[in-house]
């Protein structure tokens, strides 16, 4: 379960929380361990419960990924990420 950032979310920073879990259903209980983080755009971007990830702009589907082999299982949110505005420069106060 992804739980930041929400699907179709519109984001202006190129650094973007991500928070998510996993859950077992056969033992009732949370997977906070074995959790992967992955960008259909700039490819692996951590592993955890919390991350904090860089991303390229542009359209991105990030998936994250719960458990491992057969009992993986995987859930994918889509964001928009806008570049990073440049810092404005009055030039003619420079001279």
């Amino acid at each position: 379960m992804i739980q930041k950032p929400s699907s179709d979310a519109e984001l202006s920073t190129e650094e973007v929380e991500l928070l998510g879990n996993g859950w077992w259903l056969e033992e009732s209980t949370p997977e906070l361990d074995q959790l992967s983080w992955r960008s259909d755009v700039d490819g692996e971007l951590g592993r955890g419960r919390l991350l904090r990830a860089r991303l390229s702009p542009g359209r991105h589907v990030l998936t994250l990924t719960a458990g491992a082999g057969e009992r993986a299982g995987s859930s994918s949110v889509i964001v928009q990420i806008s570049p990073q505005p440049q810092p404005w420069i009055n030039r003619s106060a420079a001279t």
